[in-house]
């Protein structure tokens, strides 16, 4: 699947990869699972309260991909 975007279009830059939203959405998602996922592991409890801001930051940034805010006209 990632190959398809590997190719740079016509007019870009080479070496630039396009990632469509979804894609994004995705991939922060699963960062902030793997956040959530270190937390039981992690024994020392600063740590795991990093891991879990980690986790809803991502968490913000995927909604934000899933919901731009329209302009204000």
């Amino acid at each position: 699947m990632r190959s398809r975007f590997l190719a740079a279009s016509a007019g870009q830059r080479e070496g630039i990869v396009a990632t469509p939203k979804n894609d994004k959405h995705k991939k922060y998602v699963r960062y902030a699972v793997h956040c959530l996922d270190m937390v039981p592991a992690t024994k020392n409890q600063d740590a795991r309260a990093i891991n879990r801001e980690m986790a809803a930051e991502w968490l913000r940034l995927a909604d934000t991909i899933a919901h731009p805010l329209k302009p204000i006209k």
